[in-house]
């Protein structure tokens, strides 16, 4: 089966494609991002989650309007 994936080299898609890619499927895909978004990306060992939540919420408090996406790997997928 062929699998196409848009935004294939985000963070929580890419561990997606890589389990479907180690099962057999043919994954391909394009990494298209919007121009006219500010993006915050978020990284560390301990806290991302904690810290993504305070941030939306601020966002949201001042109402700027947002996308997002918050994800994280598993080894068990």
């Amino acid at each position: 089966m062929n699998i196409y994936f848009i935004a294939i080299g985000g963070s929580v898609m890419l561990n997606l494609v890589l389990t479907l890619y180690h099962k057999g499927y043919i994954v391909t895909g394009s990494n298209e991002q919007s121009k006219d978004k500010t993006r915050v990306v978020i990284g560390g060992s301990h806290g991302k989650t904690t810290i993504t939540s305070i941030i939306l919420h601020v966002m949201k408090y001042h109402d700027i309007e947002v996308n997002y996406m918050v994800g994280a790997q598993h080894s068990y997928i």
